[in-house]
């Protein structure tokens, strides 16, 4: 597959940033939750795993969304650069 660069809209490019934000916060949240029974609560617990799996469909949804907005092949992973809501095929070396 050839390599492709688009530009998303901020909008697009702002709800995948606070949804992927979201999907790390919670997997820090059930990690310390998991790890350190001196803070484990499980009703909090259960909470933080409801919200993740609501996250992992919201985030799923979200480039479902994009994919088919611009016309993007939907068997390929995209990459996005929040700063510049460019997204591409091709995961950028850091």
């Amino acid at each position: 597959m050839d390599q492709f660069k688009i530009t998303v809209d901020q909008t697009d490019a702002h709800r995948l940033e606070d949804l992927t934000n979201k999907r790390n916060a919670l997997q820090n949240l059930i990690l310390i939750s998991q790890n350190n029974p001196l803070v484990r609560n499980e009703e909090l617990y259960q909470k933080f795993l409801k919200d993740y799996e609501c996250t992992l469909t919201g985030l799923d949804r979200q480039w479902d969304s994009l994919r088919e907005k611009y016309g993007l092949d939907a068997s390929c992973d995209l990459y996005i650069d929040f700063q510049t809501g460019i997204v591409t095929n091709v995961k950028e070396k850091i």
